[in-house]
Parts: C-alpha cells; structure tokens; sequence
C-alpha cells in the first residue's frame, strides 16, 4: 500500500492543484525552502488525522484556509488516493484504490471515503487496522528527524524499527489482553466462591424445606381443627341470628312507623322552618305596617286636633249668631214697633203734607238709624272674622252708609210716587213681596248649595288623598323589606364569588372600582370579562374551566384607559394585581370549527355585544365542546384545538388530559350570573321605591293645597252664611217700610 496521488483545493498556500501518481518507491520528499515541503506533509497528516490535525477548533481552521490575492476561501479540502492493491485496507467495496477526502469549513469537518460520507472515527480505525497507528509518530517523518534519526544510539534506534513496525500496538493489545485474562481468573475465583456459597444455601433450603413440609401439614390440620371450630360458632351464630330475626320481625313494623314518624317530623321541623322564615318577613312587615300606622296615627291625631279647635271655633260662632239672631229680632220687633208709632203719628199729622213730609223725612231718618243699629250689631257679631283691618271695615262701612242713602232717596221718590199713583202701591208691595221671598229662597238655595257642594267634594278628594298616601307608604315598606331581603341575598353571591377568586385579582377588581368611583373623567372601562356575555347553565362549568381567572380581566376602551387607572393606582398605593382587554390591543379570531353529533364550537353558543367579539374570540374561539372523552382526543388531534366536555374534563391541543370533580355551587361563572340577577332585582326595586317616594311627595303637596283649599271653603261658606242674614234682615227692613208707605198713601189720597 503507497500514496498514488494527492490533490488539494484552498489548503494553506496551495489555492488547488495536486501530484501525478507516485511510485510504490518513493518514501522521501525533498526540495528547497519555502517550495512548500512542510505544507505538502500537513495535507497528508490533515487528510489522515494524525497528530495536531486530528481535531481541529473553529478558532484554528481559518489558519488552514488559503489567503490568497482576493477574498479569502470559505472552505479547504485534502484529497488523497491510496493503492489498496494488497487488501491492507479493509472496506465493503473491492477497490484498488482508495479515496480519502477531508473537507474543512468555519461550520464543517467532514470525511468522505470513496465519495461516501464517513465519520471520522471510520476512518481513523479503517487506517489503524493497516498500521497508521496514531501512536506511530513515523508515518511520516518531518524535516529534521532523519538528522536525529541517523545519530541517535541503536537502543533508542532499535525502539524506533519496533514502532515503525508497529509492535507496540501489538505489545499494548498483548498487556490489555494479560489484564483481562487476570481479571477473569478473578472473577471464576469469585464465581468458583459464589458457587460453593450457594451449595451450601442449597443444602440449607434442603433443611429447611423438609422442615416446611412438616409446617404445612401441621398446617393443614390446624385449618381443618379451625374450619371445625369456626363451623361450630356458625351454626351457633346461624341459630342466633334466626331468633333475632323473628324477634326484629316484630319489631319491623314499630321501626318503619317510627321511621315514618320521623321522616313526618323532620318534614314538619323543615316546614315550621320556612314558616318561620316567612313569620320573620311577615313580622318585619308588620313592623313597616306599624311604624306607618302610627305615623298615619299621629298625623290623624294632629288633625283631629285641629277639627275640634275648628268645631270650637264653629260652636262659638253659633252661639254668637244665635245671640246676634235674637237681638236682631228684638231690634226688628222694636222697629215694627216704632214703624207703628210712626204711621200714628202720620194718621193724626196727614192734615199737614209738609208736616207729613217731614215726618216721613224723620221716618225715614230714623229707619236709616234702626238699619245703622242692625248693621253695627252684625258688624260686631263678625268684626273679628269678616275684616282683617280698621281701613276695609270703615270702607265697608262707608259703602253701607251710601247704599242706605241712596235706599232713602229712593223711598223718598218713592213716597212722591205713592202720592200720586195711591191705587197701585198695594200691587207693587205684594209684587215686591212676592219677588223679595223668591229671591231670598234662590239666595239662600243657591248660595248653601253651591257653597255645601263644594266643601263635599274638596272633603271626598282631600279623604282619596290620604288613602292614595296610606297605600304609597304601604307599598314603601313592602318595597324596603324586598330590598333588604335582596340586599343579604347580594352578600351570600358575592361571598361565594369571592372565594372562587384569587386574593391579588379581587384586591385588583376593587381597586379599579376605587379608582372609577373617585374619577369620574375616566371613561371607558366596561368592567370584567364575566359579565359581558351570557351562555347556557349547561355551559358555565365548560366555560369556567377554560377562562380560569381571566374571566376577572377588565375590559377596557384602549390601553390609554388602563394606562390612567394604573397610574392612580399606584399613586395612591391601593392593593392588588388588575389585569385589562383593550379592546384597541385585541384582533382575535374565532377558528373554523366543525359541528357534528358529539361536538359543537363554544363559542358559537355564546351571547355577546358585538364589541366584546375579539375579547371573546380570544378566550373561547378555538374551543370545542364534546360528548366524551374519545371524540374530544379526536377532534383535538384532527383540529388542533383545546376540546371540553360539559363536566369540565378538558383536553388541550397537544393531547394533556386534566379534569376530574368540579363543584357546580362554586362555579365562577354561576355566581356572577346570579350575582348579577340580584343586582338587577335590587336596581329595580330601588326604581320602584324612589317613583313610589316622588308619588307620595306629589300627594303630600295636594293634600296641603286640598287642606288649604277646603279651609278657604269653610271661611267663604261662613261669610255667605253672614251675608245672607245681613240681606234677610235688609230685605225685612225694607218690606216694613213698603208697608207703612202701603198704609200711609190711602191717608193722603184722602
């Protein structure tokens, strides 16, 4: 075996080229310094692998590569041909030659034999099996050994030809191979004690097992003696167990009514419970029912207060007009009296018509006098009641003196009148008479009609009123007692909630509630992921179990928002860890999923407003919900999507199975539905009461005008009732004086 032929391509200072083929006698390489002898034999080692060659560092290999004129080369390669004519080379292949190629880059260092592919450790034992040892450091022999070579002591020669030769290797394999001879005599001297130890444990298991032969038949018998004896206690306890079951069967029947009775009480215990619920709202209610009765109560009794200062009041004017009725009938029963005197005066002076004038004059100055009187007494029967000041009762007054003037020029034309028509004042008086009557009964007809209906109807709204308010104050406790009943049931769902929350997050959540109740500028903020969609009861588990916490995210405008809520937060240095949805920051899709007879997309079974769609997407849009667990490993294969079963058990989309008990009470999701459902109820009910509080305030206010409305009734109907007896007494007056005329003009006619 010799080198034929060697061929390189960007190794060291030769940029390619190579040798024509050597001859088999060629063992030497000669040639001036610098012609390239040393690089000529590191291609040789190179491409072999012997000495420094053998494994080169990715610092050291651009020193291998050619640097010539231009770029460098990315790459080296040594290509050596081998005669193997000799079949000292062993491969699988009958070549005569062999072509051994090492090829070096930055990144590579690679062997090819025969344009194969070949791992280094190949090809340095292939070269070892044919005497290229690489503790044979004469292969090839460099510049200068020969000189050494040459002078050396023919010991250290003589030990050199026997490394040429390669006895060493034979020389370390032979040492290698007398350890491992001794090392096995070792091991059969051990085994040789192994063997005697285990004789004599055989002999001892021998023993022992001739003993335990023994043992199970003493064993045998001991279980037959015990079979006997634990049949003895059987039998017996077969026998006693049948007499206790006729005794029981008895008993069986005072069991089950006992049982029944029990069951009985325990359903009454449960009933007498929810009665006793139902007392304590009853009871509650009565209390609202009994603090509003009483109110209704006191405020009766403070009206009943003021009725009977009223009926005081009323019973004292009576007697007031009673007295002021029987004066003014003394007065009136005076002044026919006095009309009397007159016409007899008038009879004997009628020879005198001046003198009868002046005496109709006096008449009449003293009837102008008797109304005065009358109308003084009236005034001061009513002084305190009719005027508020001196200014409008002498107005009053004054307007009274000018009606009677005017009353007296009147008679006075009326007297001129009589003297020359004396045959028709009979028919004027009757005339007068018969209108007066009449108009005192439309009067008094129309006046305490109108004036008695009025006060009925202002008394029927004014009563409507207070029933109106006596049912709103009824309706406000019913609805108070809801709202508290309300109230409680909002602290039972959010103290479950609450525990299904980890402690950071619903810190966080009660922050940012700290932070929007405190800055109402910050807007924006649509509140936590779990309640801004809605699903199936049948889904919550599904969708708790895939959401986890992030159901407690918070959904926000844009990460502006979050960014000023976290700012405030930690200004002020409140608790907690917040965790926000921009919904600017989100772009999730919901993924194409199918849907067959044990599968269906969750997210399809969501309801949402549209503006959540991506905050939702992202938590259930590659989720699929199946029947069992074998179709859910399938479908999460065969889409590569998370899948869920309605109970929870959960199968993700790299095949992980996790799941197992899941308590439905605890569920996240639930508890903010009904969380929400008695927020709902509780917004609603304090609607209803504030509507309720603005209706009773509105009655409250037409009660005080319907009060002050029916007091100026009551005030208006006594002044009729004042006025019509002042026009009754005018309208007497005025008759008396018609008669005495009636019976003054026949005297003067004649």
């Amino acid at each position: 075996m010799h080198i034929k032929a060697v061929y390189f391509g960007g190794f060291k200072s030769y940029k390619e080229g190579g040798t024509e083929e050597f001859s088999p006698m060629v063992n030497m390489i000669v040639g001036l310094n610098g012609s390239g002898k040393s690089n000529f034999f590191s291609a040789v080692q190179f491409v072999l692998g012997q000495g420094r060659f053998k494994s080169i560092p990715p610092k050291d290999r651009k020193e291998l590569i050619h640097e010539g004129a231009g770029h460098r080369g990315m790459s080296a390669f040594v290509e050596i041909h081998l005669d193997n004519s000799d079949g000292r080379l062993v491969l699988d292949t009958e070549a005569s030659t062999i072509i051994i190629k090492r090829t070096l880059g930055p990144k590579k260092d690679e062997y090819r034999v025969n344009q194969r592919s070949t791992t280094a450790a190949e090809v340095h034992s292939m070269l070892e099996s044919a005497g290229f040892s690489p503790s044979n450091p004469y292969n090839i022999v460099e510049q200068g050994k020969v000189t050494a070579l040459a002078t050396m002591k023919d010991e250290l020669r003589f030990d050199i030809l026997k490394e040429v030769a390669g006895t060493h290797v034979y020389e370390a394999r032979r040492k290698q191979s007398v350890e491992l001879i001794q090392k096995a005599e070792g091991d059969m001297e051990a085994v040789s004690e192994n063997i005697t130890a285990i004789k004599n444990r055989l002999e001892e298991l021998g023993e022992e097992r001739e003993e335990f032969k023994v043992h199970q038949t003493h064993q045998q018998n001991l279980k037959c003696l015990q079979y006997c004896l634990h049949k003895a206690e059987y039998d017996k306890a077969v026998a006693s167990l049948r007499t206790q079951d006729a005794e029981l069967e008895g008993k069986d029947e005072a069991v089950q009514k006992a049982y029944l009775s029990m069951q009985e009480k325990a359903q009454a215990i449960k009933e007498a419970e929810r009665e006793a619920v139902t007392a304590n709202i009853t009871h509650q209610q009565l209390k609202r029912q009994k603090e509003v009765a009483l109110k209704e109560r006191n405020g009766w009794l403070r009206r009943n207060a003021r009725a009977q200062v009223a009926l005081a009041s009323i019973k004292t004017d009576e007697k007031e007009a009673q007295e002021t009725k029987e004066r003014l009938e003394k007065s009136l029963n005076d002044i026919h009296k006095e009309i009397t005197d007159k016409q007899k005066s008038l009879l004997e002076e009628e020879a005198k018509l001046h003198k009868a004038d002046v005496d109709v004059a006096n008449s009449q100055g003293g009837l102008t006098e008797l109304s005065a009187r009358v109308e003084q007494l009236i005034t001061k029967k009513g002084r305190h009641n009719q005027f508020a000041t001196r200014a409008e009762r002498d107005k009053y007054l004054a307007a009274e003196v000018k009606k009677q003037e005017q009353m007296l020029e009147t008679g006075a034309k009326q007297l001129k009148d009589l003297e020359e028509k004396a045959e028709q004042i009979p028919k004027k008086i009757q005339e007068a008479q018969e209108v007066a009557k009449q108009k005192r009964k439309d009067v008094s007809k129309a006046g305490g009609e109108k004036s008695a209906g009025k006060l009925a109807k202002l008394t029927k709204e004014r009563d409507a009123l207070h029933e109106s308010r006596r049912e709103l104050f009824r309706k406000q406790g019913s609805l108070q007692q809801q709202l508290d009943a309300m109230r409680e049931k909002q602290q039972e769902w959010e103290v479950k909630l609450n525990r299904t929350i980890p402690r950071d997050i619903r810190l966080g959540m009660q922050s940012v509630e700290e932070v929007l109740r405190t800055n109402p500028n910050i807007t924006g903020v649509y509140g936590p992921v779990v309640g801004l969609f809605s699903t199936d009861k049948e889904l919550y588990t599904a969708c708790d179990v895939m959401a986890g916490t992030s159901l407690f995210h918070i959904v926000v405008e844009t990460n502006d928002v979050a960014s000023k809520i976290l700012k405030v937060l930690n200004e002020r240095k409140l608790p907690g860890r917040p965790s926000f949805y921009p919904l600017n920051r989100m772009n999730a899709k919901p993924k194409d999923l199918p849907t067959t007879e044990d599968c269906f997309p969750l997210f399809s079974r969501l309801k949402f407003d549209p503006k959540f769609r991506p905050v939702i997407a992202d938590l259930y849009g590659r989720v699929l919900v199946c029947t069992n667990l074998q179709s859910a490993s399938g479908h999460s294969k065969t889409h590569n999507c998370d899948c869920v079963l309605p109970n929870g058990d959960k199968v993700d989309a790299r095949g992980g199975i996790s799941g197992g008990f899941l308590d439905v009470k605890v569920s996240r999701i639930a508890s903010s539905v009904e969380a929400r459902k008695v927020q709902d109820a509780m917004k609603s009910l304090r609607d209803e009461l504030e509507q309720a509080r603005q209706q009773q305030a509105t009655i409250d206010q037409q009660v005080t005008a319907k009060m002050n409305d029916l007091r100026d009734a009551q005030e208006e109907h006594a002044k009729q009732d004042r006025s019509k007896e002042i026009y009754a007494l005018n309208l007497s007056i005025s008759l008396s004086a018609g008669k005495e005329s009636n019976s003054d003009a026949p005297s003067n006619g004649e």
